[in-house]
């Protein structure tokens, strides 16, 4: 997860704060919701078989109006298929749907770690301001738990301030609420992590686990970083993968992003071999038209890389925008954009492996309130 991710999902922050509105109003599962997209949504990125995977996987859980998710497409993959995020915000109907499904689950269970901990979040994690669950939908097993990232509050005291959590004790609670515990060696690495981060004038932003995989490792990505600091944290990480792809990339690209964050993987040995650009038309949190700005050239020069298929090129120029999901007593819609695309950097046997993939954003919003924000683009 990271906070572009959710830009529009803060419109429910909690209990006092959501809409209370009956069904007449509005949908009230993302199965609804993706029946629309998928009539909107070019079938180079999601075919048939993709959307029917997604359904699966998310098609039944509750959505709020407010309700922020987003698409997770890799750009250079012939499938057509996609995994898929949902925001968890104080109060929605999502959360409790997981602490009651956590209540009636066997004890010690993944599904009665994560109600526990989303039943004490105000006084476990006053350190996050929001949560989001992760689901591999295109490659993941089906049943498999969802991933969960904590966004880490930006007001928080600077290290070694009497309430600022330390890297551990964040960890600690993000991997109890998967039904994990620490390992020696995690908690003084994503230290490291941490510190490698703030020394190239950044800091965390979230952190991120995802049980259902075969890696065990935590994901971490930073806020905004000027994008010559990041061969810094790299090497304050001790990545130890492919730093001149990484240099040339960012040369290469230099001028068709506006802003940069790092993301890697953390395990009890150190920086995962894998790390990622996440790379920005606007400020982070703030995702944009992909049509308009800097998203043709950039997708553009993906395509000449080999980074990117043209007709999924093709397929994220047309993004819808803003599409009608419900008409009754009040109308209902969704707003969408590209928030970011990740390129990752991997040392393989015969050379560096570059991967892309994009990242478009959704919020679930009273159809007038999408018109308002359209028209401010």
């Amino acid at each position: 997860m990271t906070a572009d991710r959710v830009p529009i999902s803060n419109a429910t922050a909690g209990r006092g704060s959501r809409p209370a509105r009956s069904a007449e109003d509005a949908v009230s599962a993302f199965g609804a919701i993706l029946d629309v997209l998928s009539r909107q949504i070019s079938t180079a990125l999601i075919d048939g078989a993709g959307w029917a995977r997604l359904r699966n996987a998310v098609g039944d859980l509750p959505v709020d109006p407010g309700s922020g998710f987003g698409f997770e497409l890799r750009l250079a993959d012939a499938a057509a298929e996609t995994d898929f995020y949902i925001a968890l915000p104080r109060g929605c109907s999502l959360g409790d749907y997981y602490i009651r499904l956590g209540e009636r689950a066997l004890p010690g269970s993944a599904s009665a770690a994560l109600g526990n901990r989303l039943a004490a979040i105000e006084t476990e994690a006053p350190w996050s301001d929001l949560l989001c669950v992760e689901f591999d939908a295109a490659s993941g097993s089906p049943g498999a738990p969802p991933g969960l990232f904590a966004r880490i509050r930006s007001d928080l005291p600077e290290k070694g301030a009497a309430g600022s959590p330390d890297a551990p004790s964040i960890a600690e609670w993000l991997a109890g609420a998967v039904g994990w515990r620490l390992i020696d060696g995690e908690g003084r690495a994503l230290t490291r992590a941490f510190d490698a981060v703030a020394a190239a004038g950044s800091s965390v932003d979230c952190l991120g686990i995802m049980p259902g995989r075969t890696r065990r490792e935590f994901k971490v990505n930073s806020r905004a970083m000027e994008s010559e600091r990041a061969p810094m944290a790299l090497e304050g990480l001790g990545w130890t993968g492919p730093a001149g792809e990484v240099a040339a990339f960012l040369a290469r690209y230099d001028g068709l992003f506006r802003s940069l964050r790092l993301a890697i993987g953390v395990t009890a040995g150190g920086v995962s071999p894998r790390i990622g650009l996440e790379l920005f038309q606007g400020e982070p949190g703030s995702p944009s038209q992909p049509g308009a700005g800097g998203w043709p050239p950039f997708l553009a020069a993906l395509c000449e890389d080999g980074l990117c298929l043209p007709r999924k090129m093709d397929g994220l120029l047309a993004w819808p925008g803003r599409e009608l999901v419900f008409r009754g007593r009040d109308t209902f819609g969704v707003l969408t954009g590209i928030g970011h695309v990740k390129v990752s950097f991997e040392e393989r046997e015969g050379g560096a492996a570059i991967m892309a993939k994009a990242y478009p954003t959704a919020g679930y919003l009273p159809f007038e309130a999408i018109e308002s924000r359209f028209a401010m683009r």
